[in-house]
């Protein structure tokens, strides 16, 4: 009838309102197939009350893909949804009516169908003006068909911002939805909070007003976003605070794309791709505006959150901290800090440079990296240990969700195994991806729980059980410390362990339902109180 008492999960780099967004779209996370993403699609449309509006979808990943019009793993088409495939399947023949708009799994992508197209050009004359180059994807990330030069239905990184100003904006009740949905599953996997990488001003309204009610029930540490990627406007004076559970005190700058689309920035050529380094998102490669965007943004007392995932990139990003002379104090983040010569690392630890990482990426990436990096550079790919060994302040852990599931024992599990949930990896069965590179279980925990908080700096009031904390709490039903030093780590996987209750603040935000709850549900709100909470300034 007890429990195991952890200090409070955080994840370090999520994004609560995509979840919560994605959690009633249609999910392709896992389609093997353009032909799965069409039937998934028409299934949606099939059940939908309202299927006139703009479809949105979360999830598809070309390197699963061998169906596409343009071969095995190449970026699909707008015909790809429109037309079927080539042994005659017309399932697209139904997607053509409304327009449907799909992210990529990493977020750095939109796939859009016919319809969908034909209003971002009309939005967008100059679009319709036809460029040929060599890669498929012109400079402002436009995806162009090889024989016509015309937009054929994919906009990456900068190009997003095409669709973006097309599509028709969410509504204030469906954002606030979504950041109500994202948090109940947040409280489900047991995590009392997690850092917004980059909140929209939409996203701040709704949880602000939710939090001035009572109604947020997580804590959230929000980076604003800035705007263009690389933050080049002028920041507020001072950043916005809340008394409450939402903080504002962060701004997340960003500088590539990512590895699966080839966007991650590398200093040299992607060994799958001669020619081809990536994207940059600055208006020149080496980013020169960079090192004084950081320091206006931290004079103006902000703290730094810098999106960085190609050796490249991370080149940038240590660079312009150094030459913005932050002080360590400043914590100044990294975030994914996916690729990094052996040594920036070294430079990240003599500046106080906090890494904020996400361990199921390496897990989820595995398969294709080695192809598109070569073995040189994965001497500094996903380098946990080598962050710990150059002396990192905190390596916050996270997991990018949507991006990869909402879940920190699968994080924790992936940090210290580097294996798959079944137990695989490029290296083996049972064999650890780059072991070297693995984290023991209190590592990993102290990721999820110390270093997180002191990667929002308030590792002063969470992120560790002791007397004058508050009093956030995980409890689970088996210690997941014990399993992930077996020999077989799997076990915290699949309802392995157990999230019996989750507290926030003394108050358990969510208990299990059954037997195994009962325990807890004493430290539950009663109607009573929770109504006196909402009202409450």
């Amino acid at each position: 009838m007890g429990g195991v008492v952890l200090p409070g999960l955080v994840d370090s780099h999520g994004h609560l309102i995509e979840h919560g967004l994605a959690l009633e779209r249609p999910a392709l996370a896992g389609a093997g197939s353009m032909a799965e993403v069409r039937k998934v699609l028409r299934d949606h449309l099939a059940s939908t009350k309202d299927a006139t509006h703009w479809l949105r979808g979360h999830g598809w990943d070309h390197t699963r893909w061998t169906d596409a019009l343009g071969g095995p793993g190449a970026f699909p088409t707008a015909a790809d949804l429109d037309s079927g495939d080539k042994s005659g399947d017309k399932s697209g023949d139904k997607l053509r009516e409304v327009p449907i708009m799909l992210t990529r799994v990493d977020v750095h992508g939109y796939l859009l169908n016919g319809a969908a197209l034909a209003q971002v050009m009309a939005r967008h004359p100059r679009l319709s003006e036809p460029l040929m180059n060599n890669n498929g994807i012109d400079e402002e990330g436009v995806a162009r068909d090889p024989h016509t030069g015309m937009p054929s239905g994919v906009f990456m990184d900068k190009a997003m911002a095409l669709v973006e100003s097309t599509a028709p904006p969410l509504t204030a009740a469906e954002v606030r939805a979504a950041a109500e949905r994202a948090q109940q599953a947040m409280l489900r996997a047991g995590l009392t909070g997690m850092h917004h990488a980059g909140a929209m001003p939409g996203d701040l309204a709704a949880l602000a007003s939710m939090d001035s009610v009572g109604a947020l029930r997580v804590r959230v540490y929000a980076m604003v976003r800035a705007f263009p990627m690389t933050g080049t406007q002028t920041p507020p004076t001072t950043p916005e605070q809340r008394a409450r559970r939402l903080v504002v005190r962060s701004v997340k700058l960003f500088l590539d794309g990512a590895l699966g689309s080839h966007g991650a920035a590398l200093a040299a050529d992607y060994d799958d791709r001669p020619h081809e380094r990536g994207t940059t998102l600055c208006a020149e490669r080496e980013c020169p505006e960079l090192r004084d965007v950081v320091g206006k943004w931290h004079a103006a007392g902000w703290q730094v959150c810098i999106h960085a995932i190609g050796d490249h990139a991370n080149r940038l990003a240590v660079d312009a901290i150094a030459s913005a002379k932050l002080p360590a104090d400043a914590r100044p983040r990294i975030e994914h800090a996916q690729i990094v010569d052996p040594a920036d690392i070294v430079r990240m630890g003599a500046l106080g440079i906090v890494p904020s990482m996400q361990p199921t990426h390496a897990t989820s990436d595995m398969h294709y990296a080695l192809a598109r990096l070569g073995h040189e550079r994965m001497r500094g790919a996903y380098a946990w240990r080598s962050m710990l060994r150059a002396g990192v302040p905190a390596l916050a852990l996270g997991s990018d969700f949507p991006v990869e599931p909402l879940d920190p024992l699968a994080g924790m599990y992936a940090a210290v195994a580097r294996m798959d949930r079944f137990g695989q990896s490029p290296h083996g069965d049972n064999t650890p991806w780059y072991g070297e590179q693995a984290l023991a279980a209190g590592e990993a925990l102290r990721g999820f729980t110390r270093d997180a908080a002191f990667a929002a700096m308030s590792e002063q009031a969470v992120g560790s059980l002791a007397p004058g904390m508050r009093a956030d709490l995980t409890v689970v039903d088996r210690d997941p410390l014990l399993l992930l030093s077996s020999g077989d780590p799997k076990q915290v996987l699949d309802g392995g362990v157990r999230v019996l209750a989750t507290v926030v603040d003394g108050v358990a935000e969510y208990v299990v339902e059954g037997e195994a709850g009962d325990p807890w549900r004493a430290m539950a709100p009663s109607p009573k109180m929770a109504a006196l909470e909402a009202v409450a300034p």
